[in-house]
Parts: C-alpha cells; structure tokens; sequence
C-alpha cells in the first residue's frame, strides 16, 4: 500500500492553483490498512464549527501563523481534530490544489499511519470518525455526479455514498482524484 502510493504520487505532476486573496489551507488525507483493506480516515463536522457544519472531510484547516509549511498545518489539524501524532505519520506526497467556493485553498496531503490507533475525537469539532475502505470508491454504484459551478468552472461534483452518508465538494473531490490515480495506474499495467 504505502510503496504503491508513493510511487504514484513522486510521478504525479500536481495542478496548482493561484492562492492569492484566498485562505490558504491543508488537509491530511489519513490512510492506513485495516482487516487487510486499504482504510480511509474521515471526520464529520459538528454543528459548533464556523465552515462546512455536518459535512464529511478530512481533517484539517487553516495555516496558522506559527506552522511552517502546509504540511506542518495538515499535522497539526489531524493531531487538534483526532488526536494522530504528527510523528506516527508518513506524508507520501500531495494531491491537486483545491478552491473551495468559501474562500479556502487547499493543499490535500496523502499520508499513512499505523492502525489501530488510539484516537482522541475533538468534540468540539467532530461528532463522529468514519473508517472507510479504500474499494468502496472504486465501486462505480457507489458514485454519483451532479453538475456544479466549482472554482468558476463547471464540472461533475462526484457524490459518493456510504452507510447513509454522502462525501461530496472538495472532500469528494480528493477521492476522486486518488480513485483516478489508482484506475489510471491500473489501466496503464493492463495495457502494458
């Protein structure tokens, strides 16, 4: 798991997007292995914070002033959101920028931890963490698109849907890009 993304991520050329004016931000996309199934971490948002109440994510949030890099902020948010030690994860590269229509500009860092892990849910913020494996995204009926103006464009917001909930805007566009990475890779071996 961990050389496979890796591997794909050191090739990937990655879209940056202008950031000025915007909120810059990072979000930690938390991967590990659970009963032998590559495992996604994901939060939902309480109804107490400022932006995106009730939504699916990642965790992660704004740079502050005292982080040095985005990469720092990612760690930083995962550790304030869900209690993961910046140290127990290994960042495996980034992912395309996003513009999310809330002023937000985001860097999504991959990164894998050792499950399972004693994690500390930030009330305040988080009302529930989801563990989602990895192949329930590759499952063309578990997706669904609806058009939709993102970052001045229009495009095909993908809906992905599990056990009642919904991963759509920029969480789902994460996923998507990530799925895509990983068919595209398929693809590539198949016609090899």
């Amino acid at each position: 798991m961990k050389t496979k993304f890796k591997k794909i991520l050191s090739a990937y050329e990655k879209n940056a997007l202008p950031a000025e004016g915007l909120r810059p931000s990072a979000v930690l996309v938390p991967l590990f292995k659970k009963d032998n199934q590559d495992t996604l971490l994901f939060t939902k948002r309480n109804q107490n914070v400022a932006h995106h109440k009730g939504e699916i994510c990642f965790p992660g949030g704004m740079m502050d002033d005292t982080d040095k890099d985005l990469i720092h902020t990612a760690l930083r948010e995962v550790y304030e959101e869900v209690g993961i030690q910046p140290e127990a994860v290994e960042i495996l590269g980034s992912l395309d920028e996003i513009v999310t229509p809330t002023g937000f500009h985001i860097t999504p860092f991959l990164g894998i931890f050792p499950y399972p892990y004693s994690f500390q849910v930030n009330k305040d913020e988080i009302d529930l963490l989801l563990e989602i494996p990895f192949e329930i995204f590759l499952d063309s009926k578990k997706v669904s698109y609806q058009e939709r103006t993102y970052s001045g464009k229009t495009i095909q917001m993908p809906f992905y849907q599990w056990q009642g909930h919904t991963i759509w805007g920029a969480t789902g566009l994460i996923v998507k890009q990530i799925v895509d990475l990983i068919l595209k890779v398929e693809q590539e071996k198949q016609s090899a």
